[in-house]
């Protein structure tokens, strides 16, 4: 034998804890496209497996197992967030993504509670964790490698609908102490023909692109509403951006969507745009009520 393995053999203290099976590595993705392992999420769940282990209870006399107690008090195991972080040496958002991929997964449910210490003390959004072990259980078989916990077999997703029953009852007046929205059950539907993957991929691509280059000069070029408008018109709403631009007005791509909407709403007639660079107007029309003028020379 290895003298390496010699001596682990011979440890006096084996080193226990969280364990990880290898399995995991397949099945805890990131999202569906990019297919990166999510390592947080990986000891998340082997650290809250860990605590739902019960542990022996040794008889003092024989020293054999009489028994198995579990590791925390409450019915569920409490935790928060900023323990996590502290735990894994990164921050609270990037716990909560993870947990959230978890929670996508079925691997876990969470639930916030609100709570009263023995001293009086009301406190709200507690998180309460719980794994599924189930759906834990099919993604570390070894037949079980790169697959979707959902989609394992028909036991495991009717497992999934009733966690989602249980979530939705205990959550549903609570908040999740990072997101401004109630915690909501899990309903999220996936594509199932490669024609439908596929769809959703461009369509989150498309979307990802008009994201990173919101901020540049041209963001309004990516649009679908600017991309309709004629030669004429873009030349007016380029100009029109520009104006802006000296003045210091936001031209974000959230200001552009709101452009093209009111633009829309008066008709579409260029002569708005005209109006509004010669009337040096912060949005393409002063009032409400605003009607185009007579045409003007573009400045």
């Amino acid at each position: 034998m290895n003298k390496v393995c010699e001596a682990i053999k011979n440890m006096e203290s084996p080193i226990t804890g969280d364990v990880v099976p290898v399995n995991w590595y397949s099945n805890i993705r990131k999202n569906n496209k990019t297919k990166t392992v999510d390592i947080i999420a990986i000891a998340l769940l082997a650290n809250i497996y860990y605590w739902y282990r019960p542990t022996p209870i040794d008889d003092e006399v024989s020293g054999k197992v009489v028994g198995y107690k579990q590791k925390f008090k409450a019915d569920k195991l409490q935790k928060n967030y900023q323990e996590y972080a502290d735990l894994l040496g990164v921050s609270k958002r990037t716990i909560k993504n993870s947990m959230d991929t978890l929670v996508r997964l079925e691997l876990i449910t969470r639930e916030f509670r609100k709570i009263i210490t023995k001293n009086g003390l009301v406190l709200t959004n507690v998180m309460f964790l719980e794994p599924i072990i189930h759906n834990i259980i099919s993604i570390s078989s070894p037949d079980k490698v790169g697959g979707d916990t959902r989609i394992v077999g028909e036991v495991v997703h009717k497992i999934g609908e009733t966690y989602t029953k249980t979530t939705t009852e205990t959550t549903s007046n609570n908040k999740d102490p990072l997101s401004n929205e109630s915690v909501p059950p899990y309903k999220e539907s996936f594509p199932t023909t490669e024609e439908e993957i596929q769809t959703k991929e461009r369509t989150q691509s498309k979307e990802r692109n008009v994201r990173k280059k919101c901020d540049s000069p041209d963001d309004h070029k990516l649009l679908e509403e600017y991309i309709k408008l004629t030669s004429e018109e873009k030349e007016l709403y380029d100009e029109y951006i520009e104006f802006r631009r000296r003045k210091k007005y936001p031209t974000n791509l959230k200001i552009h969507k709101r452009l093209f909407k009111r633009y829309k709403e008066l008709g579409g007639d260029k002569q708005i745009i005209e109006s509004a660079i010669v009337g040096g107007y912060r949005n393409l029309f002063p009032i409400n009520n605003y009607k185009p003028k007579k045409r003007y020379s573009c400045l």
